[in-house]
């Protein structure tokens, strides 16, 4: 992912340049928590998000991970069936698999927060 990142962000950079065009913002890779977002999402097996999981003493925290972790692998899956899906269905299914995931996303926030 890193690789893409800065694969298009020099792209963009060499396009601006050659069109005689400032570059006036700059692209980043910030997910709000140091990066951990996305390595966590993209690059850690299951087995080593399953071991983190499992050493979290809290066991509400711990079943809202693997619940947002369910939720991603269904919205992933269903990525997958888009281009087999009729459009109307598709955009329901997302848009119920996102809510939970934004949800969940936020009820994990704040659990961290009460420690």
């Amino acid at each position: 992912m890193a690789e893409a990142f800065e694969y298009a962000k020099s792209k963009v950079g060499a396009t601006y340049t050659k069109g005689g065009y400032i570059l006036t913002e700059h692209a980043t890779i910030d997910d709000g928590r140091e990066g951990k977002f996305a390595a966590t999402l993209f690059l850690e097996s299951e087995r080593a998000k399953a071991a983190a999981t499992a050493k979290i003493a809290d066991p509400e925290l711990r079943a809202l991970i693997d619940a947002q972790r369910a939720l991603e692998n269904q919205v992933t899956a269903l990525r997958l069936r888009k281009e087999s899906m009729d459009p109307a269905e598709y955009e329901r299914e997302s848009e119920r698999l996102l809510t939970e995931l934004a949800l969940k996303t936020r009820a994990i926030r704040e659990r961290e927060a009460k420690k």
